[in-house]
């Protein structure tokens, strides 16, 4: 849907993960022209993620965008609700002849934190553009580890359509990891869209946010000794 130079988006999202777990995401978006080639964007997520055991994490998030013909600025925060810690997993231990006893639990807990990135279109040849991003990001949970770190992004992307890449980073918990990156969109109002600017790509980026909850787990020990 578009008023005059202002734009409103729904984006829906899938994730499916080689160790049995899935997720969602779904969000609404505004994006509005504020000059020639300058356009600012705010947009509001829910997040969903199948944990481990019959458990689910919840999440949402909130982005800021400014993007332009020079570069892109974005913030993303994210915040889980509800149920942030699940367990399961437990198991119970009695010593024979005393009255020692231990139990342990597995515990999954889920992430908030913060990421922020800057961008740049590096490169176009016809209809592809090459593109880089850089950006620290922060992550914690009460009680439990949190860490912070940077990454790095380069993107080839045709069209604002069709998207691959690769993703590294470091920080103090997971060291150096590499991710490369795979991505299709498919704007349904693509006609609205371009009749609103003449440099209707800046209205067609994709939202750039981890839509997947970031978990971790540990084990929990209690005993009466």
């Amino acid at each position: 849907m578009e008023i005059k130079d202002l734009d409103v988006f729904i984006d829906l999202d899938g994730y499916r993960f080689n160790d049995g777990k899935w997720g969602a995401s779904t969000g609404i978006g505004i994006r509005k022209e504020l000059s020639d080639g300058c356009v600012l964007g705010l947009n509001t997520y829910y997040d969903y993620l199948r944990g481990r055991g019959r458990f689910s994490f919840h999440q949402v998030g909130v982005g800021f965008e400014m993007l332009s013909d020079c570069f892109d600025v974005r913030i993303n925060g994210y915040l889980p609700v509800s149920e942030k810690v699940h367990s399961h997993q437990c198991l119970s231990f009695h010593y024979s002849g005393t009255d020692f006893h231990a139990s342990r639990c597995k515990l999954e807990y889920a992430y908030g934190g913060l990421d922020a990135e800057i961008g740049k279109p590096l490169l176009t040849y016809y209809d592809f553009d090459l593109y880089g991003a850089v950006g620290p990001y922060y992550f914690y949970r009460r009680n439990f580890k949190h860490f912070c770190g940077g990454y790095a992004r380069l993107e080839v992307d045709w069209k604002s359509i069709l998207s691959v890449g690769v993703q590294a980073s470091y920080d103090n918990f997971n060291a150096i990891r590499l991710q490369g990156i795979f991505a299709v969109s498919i704007p349904l109002d693509f006609c609205k869209i371009s009749a609103i600017c003449e440099d209707s790509s800046l209205f067609l980026q994709n939202v750039r946010r981890n839509g997947v909850i970031l978990t971790d787990h540990c084990w929990d020990w209690e005993w009466n000794w």
